[in-house]
């Protein structure tokens, strides 16, 4: 008995020292991330980071969050690199359209199989 407790007992370290969500520490943990860098320098790029995103695609065990959604690229108001999103909701075509942003196209067969990305209106 006394065994099973150790090991039990020792795991538990194990775990809080690899994850220190499980402290329940998250603002901590994710402070010491890398930051992420959601920012591309062309609409393809975007519109693939999009494409492969966990919201389109998931990851196993786990299904898409929203699989049946469109990829769009656009700037921010005076910026000049590209966000990528993905969005199921009509209303986000408007939304994109007056970011000047752009439909994500895969595969575009008329392009050599790249993806590219068609404006809106």
């Amino acid at each position: 008995m006394k065994l099973i407790f150790a090991v039990a007992f020792l795991a538990g370290i194990e775990a809080e020292k690899a994850s220190p969500g499980l402290r329940g520490d998250a603002k901590h943990a994710l402070l010491q991330e890398d930051p992420v860098d959601l920012d591309y320098e062309t609409e393809a790029e975007a519109c693939d980071a999009c494409g492969n995103s966990y919201t389109k695609v998931g990851k196993d065990p786990y299904g898409a969050i929203a699989d049946g959604c469109v990829c769009f690229a656009h700037k921010e108001e005076g910026g000049t690199k590209f966000k990528s999103l993905c969005a199921a909701q009509p209303s986000a075509v408007g939304y994109v359209q007056s970011l000047e942003g752009c439909t994500c196209k895969f595969k575009d067969m008329e392009n050599m199989g790249k993806t590219t990305c068609q404006k809106i209106g």
